[in-house]
């Protein structure tokens, strides 16, 4: 799965490396949790809009149940059920966007601790999780627009399989509008583990990211694994 992630780098990196048409307005996170504000990045007019979700999609048909219990939004969403299962079907059909990212979290147990690993391409670059949206009916309280998204997730590579049996689908820059634009079928071409000899991994201070109240670099250092916590 995954339940926080990072998206560090200087906006005009990310207008380059996204092309997009404008430089977006984004503050460096550390530390991105469920039902916060994040971009998202759509297809619109042969182009790719930046825009802002919230983290969370709730299908069209759960609202339209008043009686029934509310549920929570989901996060993520199975790649190998994306295409059937009926909270995603209409939205991956229609509705996929890209979440830029640089990095992301996951944890194990350890000494009856949640220890968190901090997981990222080697080259420390930018990429972009798969996702799809779907609308919500009225904007996001803390700012998330009108949309609510959940990342797809498939099988853990052999780096993360250690903290955890699934994974975000991470997309090359090649993929990038395969994801976007292109019909369904081919775009379930992607949703496959991201090479693991291309990505590092190591360990971070539970004190700060094991709390979304922390969203500073300090969640990203590196600290040795006997003095993690």
């Amino acid at each position: 799965m995954c339940g926080r992630y990072t998206l560090a780098k200087d906006p005009l990196r990310l207008r380059e490396h996204f092309n997009l048409r404008s430089t977006p307005a984004w503050g460096a996170r550390y530390n991105i949790a469920p039902a916060q504000t994040v971009p998202v990045i759509a297809a619109a007019a042969g182009e790719r809009e930046w825009g802002l979700a919230q983290w969370g999609l709730r299908p069209a048909w759960a609202a339209a149940a008043p009686d029934a219990p509310p549920r929570p939004p989901f996060i993520n969403a199975r790649g190998e059920t994306i295409a059937t299962k009926p909270a995603f079907r209409g939205a991956f059909r229609q509705r996929r966007c890209l979440l830029p990212a640089d990095g992301f979290y996951e944890w194990r147990t350890e000494g009856g601790q949640k220890q968190p690993s901090y997981f990222r391409r080697r080259d420390g670059g930018l990429f972009a999780f798969a996702a799809v949206w779907e609308p919500i009916a009225a904007p996001g309280a803390a700012g998330g627009g009108n949309r609510g998204c959940a990342i797809v997730t498939t099988q853990a590579n052999e780096l993360v399989a250690a903290y955890h049996d699934r994974m975000p689908v991470m997309l090359h820059p090649s993929q990038y509008d395969i994801w976007l634009r292109a019909a369904p079928a081919a775009a379930a071409e992607l949703l496959r583990p991201y090479a693991a000899e291309e990505m590092a991994a190591y360990p971070v201070a539970p004190r700060w990211v094991n709390s979304a109240r922390f969203d500073g670099p300090e969640c990203v250092v590196a600290v040795p694994q006997a003095a993690s916590g």
